[in-house]
Formats: structure tokens, C-alpha cells, sequence
């Protein structure tokens, strides 16, 4: 149950993020996709492209979501790439330029969306996340547009007033990660972003009594332990209690990602966008625990 009764797991975790001061938007691949495309407009739409356009109601270059997008545009890509990951002044001005000039007209392009994502919040995430892992982003959808865009981690959180944005991917009772989900996260923490696996259980859920029969034929009772969760506490250095919400137990799962509860982890270098180290264990676990 959420604060305003029930809710989907992400919404619960969402209230989670609130709690520490963090807004949120169960985003999925749609706030990638969005930011690339207000990066990226200039060269997304460049009809001197031969082939890219054959009418001018398009949405987007028909080569988009194919192997011959980067390499047609491979010196403006670049450049592009260059001004995210070194100037973020720079960076956030094409971001307002093109919000500016196509939001009025709510211009109908392959990834813009302007219903979900205000110009404010839009600026805030792409600041939080930093030049270069919306470089190492951008740059991956450039390549493979169309088998990247799903995969995306289920939650984008972020703290205008720290400057930190991050990932959260959700998973519900008996849910594990997919495995474009993993790509993506490996992706991410590669390039310096924070990720983290948050588990939402039930605490009320029992398990259907196995039959058990005792020596001579008879049915031994089974047993079924009864909890009620009454509270949700935080476990962590600055022990943060959450407000009550009851019936379910949330866990930060950290064992494939190393995350830090604010901030951004050990920065690695990398060579290219695909050069993903191995993850190493958690650094830090957070864990809402019901008062039994």
C-alpha cells in the first residue's frame, strides 16, 4: 500500500524517493529517448541526408533504427558528442533552444515527449546525470537506436539541489533482471552512473500449506507463520525513518551494482562505450525492513 492507498511497485518506490527528497518519473527508455532527441535535433533532421527523408511529415530519419545512421553522420555525431561530455553549459542550452522552439508547437518527433517531461525537470535530470554518461547514452543510441530503447532501468530519480540523478530498475515478487536490463545497467555503471536494483516484497503473502503426513497415515497440521508489516524503516548512516506504509518490505539490492545513497559511485574509465568492466560487489546495502 502507498500513502494514498494501493499502488504498482514503482509508484511505491517512487514514494521511497520522496521521502529522501528525490522527484521521479517512471520513465523507462522515455527520458533517454527524449533527451537524445533534443540533443541530437539538429542532426536527426538534417534533410541533406540523401535517403533520410521522403516527405516532410516525418518523425524521423527512416535510417534511424539502422547500422548506416552513425556512419552517415559520423563528423556532426561526433561533434555533438564532444560538446555534451566536456561543456554541460553547452550542453543545457541545446537542450533549452530546442525545447523553446518546438514545445509550442508540441512538434511531432521519434522520442519527444513533451507531455511527460517539462523543460525544468528535463534540465535537471540531464545535469544530474553529467555530460558524460548522456554522452556514453547518446552515443549508444546512435548506433543501435532500435535495439536500445528498451532495457532502460523502470525509474529516473533525481535531487536538483545535490545535482544527482540516477536509475533505479524495479522488481516486484519473483521478478529478476532481464537480460537487456542487464546490458543496460552494465552500460551505465560503466560510464559512471548510479544504478541501483530496488526489490519490492509482500510481507503479507503466505505460501499454501504443504500437506505433511506423520508416521501411521496422519496428517500432521502445517504451520504458517503470520507477519504484519506496521512500519517501513530506513537502514542507513543517516537513519532516515520513512512514514508508515504497511503490507510491504522494500529492498535496495546491490550485489551487481555498486551505488552510494547520494552522489555518484568510483568512477571507471573506459575506452568506448561498450567497454563495460565487471561489476564488483556492493559498497553499500540499503534495506526497509518491517517491524514485526
Amino acid at each position: 500500500m502507498g500513502k494514498d492507498g494501493e499502488v504498482n511497485v514503482e509508484q511505491f518506490v517512487l514514494e521511497h524517493y520522496e521521502i529522501k527528497g528525490y522527484k521521479g518519473f517512471h520513465a523507462e527508455g522515455r527520458i533517454v529517448t527524449h533527451l537524445f532527441c533534443l540533443l541530437f535535433w539538429s542532426i536527426l533532421f538534417d534533410d541533406t541526408i540523401e535517403g533520410a527523408f521522403e516527405t516532410c511529415y516525418q518523425s524521423a530519419p527512416l535510417d534511424l533504427s539502422h547500422d548506416t545512421f552513425y556512419p552517415a553522420r559520423r563528423e556532426a555525431i561526433d561533434k555533438r558528442l564532444q560538446e555534451i561530455e566536456t561543456d554541460v553549459d553547452r550542453m543545457l542550452d541545446i537542450i533549452r533552444e530546442v525545447d523553446d522552439r518546438e514545445r509550442p508547437r508540441k512538434t511531432w518527433a521519434q522520442g519527444a515527449r513533451w507531455d511527460m517531461f517539462e523543460l525544468q525537470d528535463t534540465l535537471e535530470i540531464a545535469e544530474g546525470l553529467g555530460g558524460k554518461t548522456l554522452g556514453v547514452i547518446c552515443k549508444l543510441l546512435c548506433e543501435e537506436y532500435g535495439k536500445r530503447a528498451s532495457g532502460v532501468p523502470d525509474l529516473i530519480v533525481w535531487n536538483a539541489a545535490i545535482k544527482d540523478a540516477h536509475f533505479v530498475e524495479v522488481k516486484g515478487p519473483g521478478d529478476s533482471l532481464q537480460e537487456n536490463q542487464k546490458l543496460w545497467i552494465d552500460v551505465l555503471v560503466g560510464c559512471g552512473a548510479t544504478v541501483e536494483v530496488c526489490r519490492v516484497e509482500n510481507l503479507d503473502y503466505q505460501s499454501p500449506p504443504r500437506k505433511q503426513r506423520k508416521a501411521g497415515g496422519e496428517k500432521a497440521k502445517s504451520k504458517a507463520s503470520k507477519r504484519k508489516a506496521h512500519s517501513v524503516e530506513m537502514e542507513s548512516e543517516d537513519e532516515h525513518v520513512a512514514p508508515q506504509i504497511s503490507d510491504m518490505e522494500l529492498k535496495m539490492d546491490e550485489e551487481k551494482v555498486p551505488v552510494s545513497p547520494v552522489g555518484r559511485p568510483q568512477k571507471r574509465d573506459t575506452e568506448g562505450w561498450n567497454d563495460v568492466p565487471d561489476i564488483s560487489p556492493a559498497t553499500k546495502r540499503q534495506k526497509l525492513v518491517s517491524a514485526s
